[in-house]
This record gives structure tokens, sequence and C-alpha cells, in this order.
């Protein structure tokens, strides 16, 4: 790999570690790379690279950074000379990216409302007018979510037998008051 892809990965990481803490997931080293690459004149996937998985695109940079493989789980990326942010990462929690949980539960307001669509080849979220075009192969619709049923989820995790009584009675008292206001 040219020099502009050493610096967009040291670019990159740097982003994702100022804002983890311990290593950096695979997905969200992804999108960083994928949002500066432009900056240096690139972009990502490279040509070339189109069908290569992330993983295996990160090993064209093993002298920059140590990549933590993981059964069921993302990679965890971290550089080279800082190891130890591989084992400050280990929770034991699988945890969601930040824009798959809005697009799953962020409730349009906008006129027209933009509605959360997932775009297969650079694997992020766009958000959109039901009526701007889209290349079918390409993005898989994410229906929006509604007050409704946000409120019915929250209802079922109210009534679930884990909650302790006065906590249930406490959500289904605020869960009432938020319907009534709708």
């Amino acid at each position: 790999m040219n020099e502009n892809w050493q610096e967009i990965i040291k670019t990159a990481l740097d982003r994702g570690l100022a804002s983890t803490k311990g290593a950096v997931p695979g997905a969200k080293l992804r999108q960083i790379i994928a949002h500066i690459a432009p900056s240096f004149n690139e972009q990502y996937p490279p040509p070339g690279h189109e069908d290569e998985k992330f993983r295996d695109f990160l090993s064209h940079f093993s002298s920059q950074l140590t990549v933590l493989p993981r059964d069921g789980q993302d990679i965890l990326v971290a550089p080279s000379d800082r190891p130890e942010l591989l084992g400050a990462s280990e929770t034991g929690q699988a945890q969601l990216r930040e824009d798959i949980f809005e697009a799953f539960t962020r409730i349009p307001r906008e006129s027209p409302p933009m509605e959360p669509w997932y775009e297969r080849n650079a694997d992020k979220i766009k958000w959109q007018t039901a009526n701007e075009a889209t290349d079918a192969s390409n993005f898989a619709r994410i229906s929006p979510a509604t007050l409704t049923q946000e409120l019915d989820d929250r209802r079922a995790f109210a009534l679930s037998s884990e909650i302790d009584s006065q906590i249930k009675d406490s959500l289904r008292r605020f869960l009432i008051q938020k319907q009534t206001k709708g």
C-alpha cells in the first residue's frame, strides 16, 4: 500500500482510539477509514481490494497495527506498539454500533421523514426520504421506528419478570404518561 494509505490507517486508528476505551472495533475503524479516505484522494475499498475482507485489508498494515479476531464478534484493532489495549477492550459483552442502534430506534420527525437505509457496500446507514431513489442491490430499507412501537417495546420490558416490582410500577406509570401525551 502507498504512503497515503499508511497515513489514512494511522489517522483513522488515532481517531478511533480517541473515542473508545481500549482497542477499536473493526466496524468502527472501517467507517472512519471510509470517511477520511477521500480527504487523502483515496476511496475505501481501494481499487483491486473491493472483494477483500476488512481483516485481510488490515493485514497490509501489520507494521502499524495488531488485529485481534474474536469468535462470533467484531475484530479489535490496536496500534502495534500498544497491544495492551486489546486486553482492555475485552468486556465479554457484544456491543451494537451507534449508527445501527439509531437506525432502529430513532423516530423520524422531519417533513418529509428521513428514513434509515443500510448501505451494503459501505457498511453504513444512510438517512433519506422515502421518495429518494436507491439502488435496491446496494440498499436495504430499515422500517423507521414509531412512537407506538417504542412504547410497546418498553412496556414489554417493564413487564418482564426480571424487573423489581417497584421499578415495574414506576416504569408503567411513566409509559402511561408518555402515551397520553403522545
